[in-house]
């Protein structure tokens, strides 16, 4: 096997799981995801396609206008290597947490290659400052940032530099961020498939790596950082959580390190529904 077709299973999440052929997977994840979602747009009261920019893609999903206003909120960016997947697949995260008495609002964002992974970092601070805004109008008790895979990147990318510029009472109310099977050191991808529509230069993978960023400026006034990880994910996925911990600890980033055991990347997603599922717990904990 060539080493670009190794690197291709390496982080290919899909090759990793324990319960079925990774065609079948992928396909019983959307089927399972999607239906889901079409549900939860119609139980849980909800306020879609809000625009946060110019662009078909920048807008976002508010599920739960019926809970009181000073209702927590839970931001969501989805993954799907910055190339696949959009917002309205992921409605289902609502459900669990409408029903724990919070808010849910879902990202969605252009994808390449209709543009560059910098143009994307661009717009999810666009959109998060929207919530923000939206939070501080409500008089919402609390906020907290969520993602998975790639969108557990975008939400890391929003530190230090988004979060230094942010108002006090803006970092009053954000609380914690969930970072589930995230990626951190892209300079891997470079020599992958998954870059054909990424098109990123070993400078460009370089710069975009919070692996190696500096957090220090935050040490002492950060919301926490919850790396979550699967223990069926890709070995890279598991190992780099486990690295960018131990930076983060290094750095003095008030941070929590969660391997669950027995399910992949996928699963890990696919729990959501349940209301009584430890990642939903720990979102509703912090944000209450």
């Amino acid at each position: 096997m060539s080493e670009a077709s190794e690197l291709d299973k390496l982080y290919s999440p899909s090759y990793w799981n324990k319960r079925y052929p990774r065609d079948v997977l992928i396909q019983k994840y959307e089927e399972l995801i999607s239906k889901t979602s079409k549900e939860v747009r119609c139980e849980v009261v909800c306020e879609l396609n809000v625009p946060y920019g110019d662009s078909d893609m920048q807008k976002l999903d508010i599920f739960g206008t019926d809970l009181p206003n000073d209702a927590p909120i839970f931001v969501f960016l989805h993954g799907g290597y910055w190339q696949e997947g959009g917002k309205d697949l992921f409605s289902f995260i609502a459900r669990s947490l409408h029903q724990n008495g919070c808010k849910t609002i879902v990202i969605g964002y252009t994808l390449c290659p209709h543009c560059r992974l910098h143009d994307i970092v661009k717009e999810i601070q666009l959109a998060i400052k929207k919530c923000l805004n939206y939070a501080l109008e409500n008089k919402a008790r609390s906020i907290s940032i969520g993602g998975h895979s790639a969108g557990a990147h975008l939400a890391i990318s929003l530190f230090p530099d988004f979060y230094l510029n942010l108002t006090a009472e803006e970092r009053v109310i954000l609380k914690s961020i969930f970072l589930i099977g995230g990626i951190y050191n892209l300079i891997p991808l470079v020599k992958t498939t998954m870059n054909e529509p990424l098109k990123l230069t070993a400078e460009d993978a370089e710069s975009l790596s919070p692996m190696f960023w500096n957090f220090e400026a935050i040490a002492e006034n950060s919301p926490k950082f919850f790396l979550i990880v699967s223990e069926n994910d890709s070995p890279a996925f598991v190992k780099q959580t486990q690295l960018f911990s131990d930076n983060l600890k290094k750095q003095r980033i008030q941070y929590e390190y969660i391997l669950l055991k027995e399910l992949d990347h996928f699963d890990i997603m696919e729990r959501m529904i349940d209301k009584d599922y430890d990642i939903v717990k720990f979102i509703v904990n912090s944000l209450n």
